[in-house]
């Protein structure tokens, strides 16, 4: 798997609201640990550049990454109806 495609899933998987173990991840996907440091900083700085309101930060508590701030979802039928 190359960079990117890397990249993309380990951004997927925080998006998601999922909880990212970086020697799972690291296992997973046959990658060094600087490597994932690396891709969970491409992904910091692109949340940053964006003013996303959302970050990657480490949980000491579980040892895993995740992301916080507002996460995007789609409106339910009651919600859009409403809006309108």
């Amino acid at each position: 798997m190359d960079k990117v495609e890397r990249v993309l899933m380990l951004f997927w998987q925080l998006y998601s609201g999922m909880r990212v173990s970086k020697a799972t991840f690291c296992f997973e996907m046959d990658i060094t640990p600087r490597t994932f440091d690396r891709d969970i900083e491409a992904i910091r700085n692109f949340l940053s550049d964006g003013y996303l309101g959302q970050e990657v930060v480490f949980d000491r508590m579980s040892n895993t990454y995740r992301m916080t701030g507002s996460i995007k979802k789609t409106l339910t039928e009651v919600e859009y109806t409403a809006i309108t």
